[in-house]
Order: structure tokens, then sequence, then C-alpha cells
């Protein structure tokens, strides 16, 4: 049974909540006896938004706050009102045969003026004084039945990158690398599971349901989780995950302290060279911010082939080709193994993978070994050493057949290069470990050389951050003699272990 059914039945089995009590007063400014409001109504006034207060920099110090003036939200005079006319109009939508399209500026229409009509015969608020305050309970009203209810200023705030709610009076931010509670909150579960459908009426078609989870696209690329009880037992669960706008580069993240001036250099000029190259991390250690910064370095005149579950990277080149995972389709259908095969055919100058967790992670590994230069993805591994052999595993799960020694051979080859990252205790993101790729040993295991890393040398007493610096191993990589072939020039002090002013200047 699909998901949205399942609202429609606990819609049937749920008997409604109480009104609230709203007394009438003088509403001439509605009313049919008056002259009717025109112009002021219909306009569309600024779009709410969430302030986040920076009064002190300390992330433990920072706070989230509505605007109230912008938007309706649990506590604002309005909120009863705005509710209990909402939850009307969207039950009558609801119970109709016609499809909602909540992306249809007809339905936006019908909603207003069912609002107002109602605002004239049977729902006058003591509260409304005036134009302005009725603008604004309109504009709530419309968001209440079609939109996202309370999150939409927190998905319209373009410093929030992650918005998760567990149950209606549990709704978190990810800011930064803080994850904060706000004061923003649903009357109740069936307020949370009217915009839960909502956000599925906006995701059509992109909905893929896979047990108890629903993933779907927003219409603005973010993607949205749910899943439903009785599967979680603290009510329904909704994690956003924003689609963000403009990457990091490579210089951005130096100055962030993710890595150092030597190591982008270097990163850069194996990007120009056309490496393989895997980026590996935990959850969260940011390999996706790194993959897009490290395709910001390919050139304009490439042609480009990305493939994502999720679309998260943005490129800025012309000719690029992005191809996205269909959520529609059936959960059995390895559609991103799917994808990265059809990529081969478009003759990409570049195939970039944005996760490898499946059977295209042996697809992707033919491609490279096949000639595909140039290739780059990012994979889920506890320390480098277990992203080998988690590539291993993926390729054999996924039908690949052949001798230990063989594969091994195989992913030696097609590889050039494995960066591994790390967020560490004080919430920092560092590359911890930059290594070549040098072939198979007489043991059967698959050699790495280290170039660059990273040295933790304690924690601050005062800040409570780790210190520690970038440093070479003071062994050059056997692959400098292509990037040179190539036409790329490396200093090749940049790899010495006492070059000048490499360690000097890394410290963090």
């Amino acid at each position: 049974m699909g998901v949205e059914s399942t609202f429609m039945q606990s819609r049937r089995h749920t008997t409604a909540p109480p009104r609230p009590k709203i007394q009438l007063q003088d509403d001439a400014w509605l009313n049919d006896r008056a002259p009717r409001v025109q112009g002021p109504l219909q306009e569309q006034a600024e779009e709410p938004t969430i302030l986040l207060n920076r009064e002190d920099a300390k992330p433990s110090k920072m706070g989230a706050l509505l605007r109230v003036n912008d938007f309706i939200g649990y506590g604002h005079p309005l909120w009863p009102a705005m509710l209990h006319i909402s939850e009307l109009i969207w039950r009558d939508l609801h119970n109709t045969s016609d499809a909602i399209n909540p992306l249809d500026p007809s339905s936006v229409e019908d909603v207003r003026k069912r609002a107002v009509a109602l605002l004239r015969t049977e729902l006058a608020a003591r509260q409304v004084h005036g134009l302005t305050e009725a603008s604004l309970l309109l504009r709530g009203i419309v968001n209440e039945v079609l939109g996202y209810g309370p999150l939409k200023p927190l998905l319209q705030d373009k410093n929030v990158t992650e918005v998760i709610a567990i149950g209606p009076r549990h709704i978190s931010i990810q800011y930064g690398d803080r994850l904060e509670e706000v004061p923003c909150y649903f009357a109740d579960e069936r307020h949370m599971r009217r915009v839960i459908e909502n956000c599925l009426l906006l995701a059509k078609p992109h909905i893929r349901q896979n047990g108890p989870v629903t993933e779907a696209y927003l219409p603005d690329g973010s993607l949205l989780i749910v899943a439903m009880p009785p599967s979680v037992i603290n009510g329904p669960v909704v994690t956003i995950r924003k689609r963000g706008t403009k990457p990091l580069t490579l210089s951005e993240l130096v100055a962030g302290g993710t890595l150092n001036a030597p190591m982008a250099d270097f990163l850069q000029a194996c990007i120009q060279a056309r490496l393989n190259i895997v980026i590996c991390g935990n959850v969260g250690s940011g390999k996706t911010t790194l993959l897009n910064a490290l395709c910001g370095c390919i050139s304009e005149h490439e042609r480009i082939v990305t493939i994502e579950e999720v679309s998260e990277l943005h490129l800025k080149q012309k000719y690029v080709i992005q191809l996205v995972v269909n959520l529609s389709q059936s959960p059995g259908i390895d559609t991103a193994c799917n994808l990265v095969m059809h990529a081969r055919h478009l003759r990409p100058d570049r195939m970039i993978v944005g996760e490898c967790r499946g059977n295209e992670a042996g697809e992707l590994l033919r491609a490279m070994y096949s000639g595909y230069q140039g290739a780059m993805t990012t994979m889920y591994a506890q320390h480098m050493r277990d992203c080998l052999t988690r590539l291993e595993l993926l390729c054999i799960a996924g039908g690949m057949s052949v001798p230990t020694g063989l594969l091994r051979s195989e992913i030696a080859g097609a590889l050039d290069m494995i960066i591994y990252l790390a967020r560490r205790a004080d919430g920092t993101y560092k590359i911890s470990n930059i290594a070549e790729v040098r072939g198979v040993d007489n043991s059967g295991n698959i050699k790495l050389q280290s170039i660059f890393h990273y040295r933790d040398r304690g924690v601050d007493g005062e800040s409570g951050q780790i210190k520690g610096i970038y440093e070479p191993t003071g062994i050059c990589p056997s692959f400098l003699s292509k990037l040179e072939a190539m036409g790329v020039q490396l200093s090749r002090e940049i790899f010495l272990s006492n070059a000048s002013g490499t360690l000097s200047k890394n410290r963090s």
C-alpha cells in the first residue's frame, strides 16, 4: 500500500480535533456589507525567513528566532485561526476526486478564495487587525494547505543545510557543523501528517517507497525522507536534506583548514592530469564537498557526465550531463549501476559518480580499467585500507566472479589515488591522508603509499580545537612523470618534508 493511501486511511479513522474558540468582533474589512478588500490581499509580501542570532560567534550560543511579523508559527496570536481554517480547506480539497497540484497558481488562488470566504462567514478572528495581518493570515493558510507548513521558514534559510523533525514537537536544523533544536512546532501529529502529504504531492513523481521509508525529491532538488508509525515509535519522522547552491572551492577549503596550499596545488595537478581518484571517509566527513571542489578544477572544454542518487554536484562547465537515479523505479532495479553503464555510451571525457555503494562500483571500475581517465567518486570507509576492502566487496556483490588476486590487480590498475577525509572531535574537517595506489605486492595485497598526511599535535586548552600540521611524507608519487608528460608542471619540492614554508604555514 502506498504512503499516500496510508495517510488517507489515517484521516478516515481519526476524529477531528475540536475547533479553537475564536470569538467574532467587528470584521467590516472582510464582511460583504462593507467594501471588499481587493489589491492588498492579492499581493505577495516578503517570504518568511529564519533569523539566526549571531551576536556570539560561538556555535553553542547560536539560536534560531522566528520573525513573527513575517510568519505565523507556534505561539503567534493568529496560529489557532490559521490552523483551523487551513484544516477545513485541506480536508475539503483532499476529499474530492480531483487531483491537487500545489505548484499550479490556480490551486493557490482557489485556496485564497476559500479562505476569504470562510473569514467572511465563519471565522473572523479577533486577533486580525487590518489588511497587513489579513494578508499574513492568507499567506499562512496557503502555506499550510499546499506547502511545507512550519518547515517553510527553515527551508528558506540559506544557512540551514538539513531539517529534521522527530514527531510534532522536536524539530532541529543542521547549521554548519552544529545540529540545533529550533522553536518551530507542529500543533500535533495530525497537523504533521497533513504537511507530510503536502510534501509528497510537491515531490510527485519523484517518489520511492522502500518498506517503511519513503524517499522523494522536492521541486528544488532537496531530498525528502519520511518514516511513519508503526515503524517508528516516537511519531512521524521527516528529514529534508537541502540541495546546496554554491560549492566551495579548493582555495576556500584551504582557508577553512581542510587541507593546505601545497596539497591543493597537488590535487589540482592530479585533476588536470586526469587521474582516477576515490574520496573516502565516514558519514558527514565532507566527501561530497571535496568532490565538488575537485570538479571545479576540470577544464570547461571537457565533456562531463555525473551520476548521482541525490543531486549534490554543482558543475559550472559548459558540457555537463547530469544523470540522477529515478526514485519512481522499483527498489530491486539498480538504477545507479544502469546509469554508469549508459554513461559510457555518451563518451564522456570525465565520469563522476557521486557515491559508490552498490553495483555501480563494479561498473565504474570496469570503465576506469578499460581506459576512462579522470574518473572520480566517493565511498564510505573507516580508513584507507577499508576503502579498498569495501570496493572489492562491492565488486563481488555486483557479480564480478573473478579470482581475488585478479580483482585486486584490476582495482590497483584502475585507481591512481585515494583521499581520506575525517571529521575531528572539534567539528573541523581534515584531509587525513592522500595516498597513491602502487599496484599489488607479493602477498596479493594492494599497495598504498602516503604522499601527504595530517598529524595531530594535541588539543588547545583554551579553544578546545585540535592542533596539528599537514606534512608531506618526503616521497614523490610514481605518476609524477605522467603529470609532466601531460604538460602539468608541479614542483617536486612540495613533496619534501623539509620544504621551505611547508610546515610553518599549515598549523591549525
